[in-house]
């Protein structure tokens, strides 16, 4: 199970390569030829410098490559990687020559997930970081009491910064179109909130809701067809109540397996599937579902396996 972890690192950091490509790719035909004959430092130097969205919307408009369609998916994947190399450098004994190798796809991966600007992914990683570092202190009093001094200096002495990107994130998340979208979805979940509109008919009730509404956001919601943006929110609005209670009871089964089996790989990973069902429908799409599926089935499957091997030890 755990080469099977290993082998998804190593997809990831393909999957990195494969992006910083069609970045530089797309950047050199429409704007910058000179990348063409550049050495790779000057094109890692502009890949770094140039904002996501420049490279990510040519190429799906004028190329018809959409890398995973959806930003959201790809940082998922990311973030879920590096969050099983910072499990593996805390938590495995390995050889010094695959930590090497484990630490610097570390650096790779985390800066793709902040590279591409999905919040729900960056602070589902950041959180995951957190309980995996947590987890680890804690068998350590010693280098615990240490860490945790040292990152209260070093927060005190960067609490302008701090202060900064948390008002980047609040204005962020203000300006949001989400808050129209769920304005709706709301009102639609109270509507119908026992048995929902029918999952074929959630998207029709959701335009007809913004088509109500007199207001800019609202025209441009329904002429794209957006979704709740809200996992949640989708499976109220789709089944009611019944729907909703029936996933979340799922969920519970998760957590409670993964704290009695004290698998905090586990936990880590349905905290960041949790902080994404808040911000995006990702079981709406085949990616998602696939994801999803796969990944909650391997943690349930790993959690057996590592049962049946204590009962035989004892």
């Amino acid at each position: 199970m755990e080469f099977l972890l290993g082998v998804f690192v190593i997809v990831n950091i393909a999957l990195c390569v494969y992006v910083f490509n069609i970045a530089i790719d797309i950047l050199s035909f429409k704007k910058m030829m000179f990348l063409i004959d550049a050495n790779m430092f000057k094109k890692i130097e502009i890949f770094v410098l140039t904002p996501y969205n420049v490279p990510f919307n040519w190429s799906s408009r004028d190329f018809k490559i959409y890398l995973f369609f959806h930003k959201a998916y790809i940082s998922l994947s990311l973030a879920l990687s590096g969050l099983i190399i910072i499990y593996k450098l805390l938590h495995k004994k390995h050889e010094i020559y695959i930590n090497l190798f484990l630490f610097i796809s570390l650096i790779i991966i985390s800066f793709f997930v902040f590279y591409m600007q999905s919040l729900p992914n960056i602070i589902g990683f950041v959180f995951g970081a957190i309980i995996l570092s947590v987890s680890y202190l804690l068998k350590r009093k010693v280098i615990a009491f240490v860490v945790t001094f040292v990152t209260l200096i070093l927060i005190g002495m960067n609490f302008e910064t701090v202060k900064k990107q948390g008002k980047k994130i609040k204005i962020k998340i203000e300006n949001d179109f989400r808050q129209e979208i769920w304005e709706c979805g709301w009102e639609l979940s109270k509507k119908h909130i026992i048995f929902g509109v029918g999952i074929g008919d959630q998207q029709q009730e959701l335009n007809n809701c913004y088509k109500n509404k007199s207001n800019k956001t609202y025209d441009i919601l329904k002429n794209n067809n957006y979704n709740t943006h809200n996992q949640y929110l989708s499976f109220t609005i789709a089944g009611g109540l019944i729907c909703l209670l029936l996933f979340l009871g799922l969920i519970v089964n998760n957590i409670n397996m993964s704290i009695d089996k004290k698998d905090v790989l586990f936990v880590v990973f349905i905290s960041l599937i949790l902080i994404n069902f808040l911000f995006e429908n990702v079981l709406d799409r085949i990616y998602g579902v696939y994801f999803f599926g796969l990944f909650n089935s391997f943690f349930i499957k790993r959690n057996v396996i590592m049962a049946r091997t204590t009962e035989n030890y004892e």
